[in-house]
């Protein structure tokens, strides 16, 4: 997994490092995207600010996913879900797409809703989170760094 991780930035390598010491703490034998998810609602970053600018209430929103998630058989060796693993393909296939350097956790939570249990994605969706509005955001996100990138760029030339 290391190739993949080089892929992803500091604040999702964080937000999933997080997530597995959480699960290893609850002992969880997986991290699934429901884990994720809330691991990136316990951060700020790209994720959990998309989340707020909906007026999104997150501590309603982690309460629910504590509430709602799987929990899994102890073992070991503590390892990504399979669905966890979807979640972090379609986050470097947003990668690619919008031609960014590497995975946001924007990116990481669009994946994590995409794979989660039919109940976690009913539950979140009360709350008014949805994937068209996340996508949004990213959008948003890839013109400001764009711009941002541009600016920097015919500094650099000047």
């Amino acid at each position: 997994m290391s190739a993949i991780w080089k892929q992803f930035g500091d604040q999702t390598r964080a937000a999933v490092y997080y997530a597995m010491e959480t699960a290893r703490a609850n002992h969880l034998a997986q991290v699934g995207p429901e884990e994720l998810l809330q691991a990136i609602l316990s951060f700020d970053c790209d994720g959990r600010r998309a989340l707020e600018a909906e007026g999104i209430d997150l501590k309603k929103v982690s309460e629910c996913l504590l509430r709602e998630g799987d929990s899994h058989c102890t073992l070991d060796d503590l390892m990504l879900s399979p669905l966890a693993k979807e979640a972090t393909d379609i986050a470097l296939a947003e990668k690619s797409r919008a031609s960014a350097l590497e995975v946001n956790t924007l990116m990481l939570t669009l994946g994590c809703l995409q794979c989660a249990a039919p109940r976690i994605k009913e539950a979140v969706e009360r709350f008014g989170i949805s994937h068209d509005k996340l996508r949004q955001h990213l959008r948003r996100s890839e013109s400001i760094e764009r711009e941002s990138f541009l600016k920097v760029l015919k500094k650099r030339i000047s």
